[in-house]
């Protein structure tokens, strides 16, 4: 699992989650890396008013965070979404 997020009442508001990344993943700058308590890294997905919609899993190596950024850019914005 390379990208979570929040835990969702609905389909819909599920659906509109992944929107959202779809829309913001594109974009280097909706991306911020962090480090955690533990020295541990990640990185999380942004809106573009500075909403987190997305935590990566932690890396023992900051190269990974980056590894795992390139793969959210370029994978999520094709993912497909249905409302069935």
């Amino acid at each position: 699992m390379v990208l979570t997020s929040e835990a969702y009442n609905t389909r819909a508001a599920a659906v509109n989650g992944v929107a959202s990344v779809t829309k913001n993943a594109s974009s280097r700058e909706s991306f911020e890396t962090r480090a955690a308590k533990n020295g541990k890294s990640y990185f999380v997905l942004l809106t573009k008013n500075g909403v987190v919609i997305g935590q990566s899993q932690m890396y023992a190596h900051r190269s990974s965070t980056y590894t795992g950024i390139k793969s959210v850019m370029a994978n999520a914005p094709a993912a497909k979404t249905t409302t069935e």
